[in-house]
């Protein structure tokens, strides 16, 4: 009889929202762009446990939406997109573009609590110098394309931001 396992599948979330991008001199032509990603206590991105005892296609999108509503208290209408980022070993990693809204809002940024939370605000920033008019977020993510900063999906794996921020390009069009 042959001994048979079932491994354990993850939905990697990468809940993001981006700042208003803000001149940063008098001229105009240099903006501070920030992106916060929402961590867990350690860093790491949320991630769902996923099992699938039948044999019914996952539906990702569904979970992280049922996921969004019932444990961060997020209303649908404030998911702006899920897209899929990539897989990861057993992580499917998917990228969720969210509205500010006012229960995210009350989670600290992680460079501020002192606090031992489930959840913190990890903000990255660039400066993106645009030399024509008029100012867009499409082509200041396709030039942070070197981002040497990663973010743990779990102990052993990470992702690039570089890798994010194409698609937040592709968004913002």
């Amino acid at each position: 009889m042959a001994d048979t396992y079932q491994i354990t599948k993850y939905i990697g979330l990468i809940i993001l929202y981006n700042k208003n991008p803000s001149p940063i001199n008098k001229i105009g032509r240099n903006y501070l762009i920030g992106t916060n990603i929402l961590v867990d206590k350690n860093s790491e991105i949320l991630n769902i446990p996923i099992e699938n005892k039948t044999s019914k296609p996952i539906k990702y999108k569904f979970i992280i939406r049922k996921f969004c509503k019932a444990q961060l208290k997020m209303k649908l209408k404030n998911i702006i997109r899920i897209k899929h980022l990539n897989n990861i070993d057993n992580y499917h990693n998917y990228l969720v573009i969210i509205k500010p809204n006012k229960y995210l809002s009350s989670i600290t940024n992680i460079i501020t609590s002192v606090r031992d939370k489930e959840m913190y605000w990890r903000a990255f920033y660039d400066i993106y110098s645009h030399k024509q008019n008029p100012f867009n977020l499409n082509e200041a993510y396709k030039t942070f394309t070197e981002a040497p900063t990663k973010l743990k999906i779990n102990t052993s794996s990470s992702i690039k931001i570089e890798n994010i921020y194409p698609l937040l390009a592709e968004y913002y069009v």
